[in-house]
């Protein structure tokens, strides 16, 4: 059962616009989503203190609880029941946003609730993928904490989307849907990318850790220093930038540049987010990238995992990423 002081703020009305729509759709797991009865109970911590979410039979609902670093259960909350209930959650410490949805049917609500005293501050009906007519279903959502606010990542089988909310208010500030094609990009790993590439009758290659082009006749027309700190490059001509990927060969992570081919100026840099930081001793990290359209795909496999981002050749920015 919900508290009466709950604030219910529905949001079906439709996406609003606004500068947050601008953000990536990033997904990646495992997640810590309840998805049947049987899974374990599920548990962030923050200075010390747990939050728990468990799933009760009777009625079906997912029962969020504050557990301090005694053990002792300081409050629970029951959420309101779906069939076949999922729940994730994230705090700053002092809310817990809890997004939760049926794990076989569209749709999701997020509820904020006082991390000292559990009460419900407000709950948020999202527009996620939209009304859509099913019959066979899959749900899943993430969600975090960013500066746009609180940013619910959808993957339904009737489409993906980023959803942003007030965390004060639960007020909808975006919403975005996203290419599914990219959403689903899957990991496709041929070899390594190369540090030289040849396009329109110029070589393009990176010695020394200088990046430079060589015209057909075996002119250098002209070069440009790299970042240092990193040992492999990978390049790829797409849509009229050449795309640099640089990276270290035993740390984890890569960075992305865009350059004007006639003239080799750079002209945006990106950092995607990978598989984060990782603390490690020995460490392998590959790196291949291609074109697609005016996308340039960038795959990394490293010793913790693998990752797909996509971004604007033109711009730098992302679009979609993947972690696995």
């Amino acid at each position: 059962m919900k508290s009466l002081s709950t604030i219910l703020v529905l949001t079906l009305a439709g996406p609003a616009a606004a500068a947050t729509n601008d953000l990536p759709w990033l997904w990646g797991g495992p997640s810590m989503e309840t998805t049947t009865w049987q899974h374990n109970p599920r548990a962030i911590t923050y200075a010390g203190v747990a939050y728990v979410l468990t799933a009760k039979k009777k009625p079906e609902q997912i029962v969020v609880h504050r557990r301090n670093a005694d053990g002792k259960t300081v409050w629970t909350h029951p959420l309101a029941s779906h069939f076949v209930d999922s729940a994730i959650a994230v705090t700053d410490g002092k809310r817990v946003y809890v997004a939760h949805h049926s794990w076989i049917s569209s749709g999701c609500f997020v509820t904020a609730l006082d991390a000292a005293t559990g009460k419900a501050i407000w709950t948020s009906t999202l527009f996620a993928a939209g009304p859509v007519s099913h019959s066979k279903y899959r749900n899943e959502v993430r969600i975090a904490l960013r500066a746009a606010g609180v940013v619910i990542t959808g993957n339904e089988a009737g489409g993906q989307y980023v959803e942003v909310l007030d965390p004060d208010t639960g007020k909808q500030r975006s919403h975005q849907k996203v290419d599914s094609e990219l959403a689903r990009m899957e990991f496709r790993w041929l070899r390594a990318g190369r540090a030289d590439l040849l396009h329109d009758d110029a070589t393009y290659a990176v010695v020394d850790w200088r990046l430079s082009k060589k015209t057909s006749a075996g002119q250098v027309a002209w070069t440009v220093e790299l970042p240092k700190g990193s040992d492999t490059a990978v390049l790829a001509m797409v849509d009229k930038r050449l795309v640099v990927v640089v990276h270290n060969r035993i740390s984890t992570g890569a960075a992305v540049l865009g350059f004007a081919p006639d003239t080799g100026r750079q002209i945006w840099t990106t950092r995607p987010r990978g598989l984060g930081p990782i603390g490690h001793s020995q460490y392998l990290n590959e790196v291949s990238l291609e074109a697609r359209g005016k996308l340039a795909v960038l795959m990394g496999k490293e010793s913790a995992g693998k990752y797909v981002v996509a971004l604007e050749a033109a711009t730098g920015k992302v679009r979609t990423e993947r972690t696995w």
